[in-house]
């Protein structure tokens, strides 16, 4: 199943991080039952936000398998 998330601001990122806590929780990472992307008309993550706190969030989800 195939899931996307419109907007890399706080509100999308922090929405898309919740669907992929709940959908994946308990599965092994290699067996992921779902394909969560991220959708943004802006090619930065967090735009309003620091360096800092973009980096960490582009980690943490690429660590989660979250397309961007």
């Amino acid at each position: 199943m195939r899931i996307g998330c419109v907007g890399a601001g706080a509100g999308g990122v922090e929405g898309l991080l919740a669907i992929e806590q709940r959908l994946n929780k308990g599965v092994a990472s290699d067996a992921k039952r779902f394909e969560i992307k991220l959708v943004a008309r802006s090619p930065e993550l967090l735009p309003q936000h620091g360096k800092p706190a973009r980096a960490l969030i582009k980690e943490t989800l690429v660590e989660k398998g979250v397309g961007l």
